[in-house]
């Protein structure tokens, strides 16, 4: 079994040609809302990277990195797409989003803070402008 995220980590692209292949509709008829997972993304400066290639992917940040440049890809396309059509929702790294690297751990507290994170990046949308 392979995770979603290695293929389409942000399906919002798929979705898009999947309604457009199904619906008949045309794109300018096409809104969507992305509902992101608490991204952590990956990168940093070129500064930052090792001598040694291996030593930097024996870290994982090679998935990481694969993994954030499929989910900025789908994004940045559905956004140049779709324009004003197209919101996404998704808190990036940092503040209350740091300690979701222990999101494994199925308890009350992560629930909360899940719960605090989506409050935040609803209201981060709604004053960005999002309609409902």
């Amino acid at each position: 079994m392979v995770d979603g995220g290695l293929v389409a980590n942000a399906p919002d692209l798929l979705a898009v040609g999947e309604a457009l292949a199904t619906s008949g509709l045309p794109m300018a008829a096409l809104r969507v809302v992305s509902i992101g997972t608490a991204s952590l993304g990956a990168g940093g400066m070129a500064g930052d990277v090792p001598d040694s290639g291996l030593g930097w992917m024996r870290k994982a940040q090679i998935v990481s990195l694969t993994i954030a440049a499929q989910e900025r890809c789908a994004a940045d396309l559905c956004q140049r797409l779709l324009g004003a059509r197209y919101v996404r929702i998704d808190q990036k790294a940092g503040g209350m989003v740091a300690g979701l690297k222990d999101m494994d751990i199925a308890d009350a507290s992560m629930t909360d803070t899940l719960l605090a994170l989506a409050d935040h990046s609803f209201n981060l949308a709604v004053a960005g402008g999002l309609q409902l």
